[in-house]
């Protein structure tokens, strides 16, 4: 049973934060992101673990944690969606770049999201990246803009000659 106790919560985010062990840190990480009622400076936690954990399944739960908190407190969104951003850009682990993009809001990522999922489609090295963020661009709302980032992405060799790509 998922509790939204403070004192539990606090609990589990010293553990995510400060256990050796990153299996049980990412334990506690699962259970954070069911919490509904976090505390007050538990978004701040979430994204210093998302951004700069050293362990990539660490900052990969973070950035789960961070998509259900936003769909809790959708007054939120607009800030969850770039701090995601951030960590699509920056991760060093296409696993966590995959996450980040994948927990996205599309209708929340305005232009900036829009002009850095376009640097991903053409520039991420990996293709699952490029996968994610091609998926992401088609569920934002029509604009020019997004159209014009999809073909672009798709006139690229390595996504129009790649296997799931272009059936996104």
């Amino acid at each position: 049973m998922i509790t939204n106790d403070p004192s539990v919560v606090e609990s589990f985010l010293q553990f995510a934060e400060k256990s050796e062990d990153p299996n049980l840190r990412r334990e506690a990480l699962l259970f954070l992101s069911a919490v509904t009622q976090p505390t007050g400076d538990m978004l701040t936690r979430l994204v210093r673990l998302g951004k700069s954990d050293g362990d990539s399944g660490v900052q990969a739960g973070a950035v789960q944690a961070l998509a259900q908190f936003a769909q809790f407190h959708p007054e939120q969104a607009g800030t969850v969606s770039r701090e995601l951003l951030e960590v699509a850009q920056s991760a060093r682990e296409p696993m966590v770049r995959v996450a980040a993009i994948s927990s996205l809001n599309a209708a929340e990522t305005g232009d900036n999201g829009l002009r850095i999922l376009s640097g991903l489609l053409r520039g991420d090295s990996d293709a699952q990246v490029r996968l994610a963020a091609l998926l992401v661009c088609s569920e934002m709302p029509v604009t020019d803009a997004a159209g014009s980032a999809i073909f672009t992405a798709l006139q690229d060799a390595r996504n129009s000659e790649d296997r799931w790509i272009p059936d996104a």
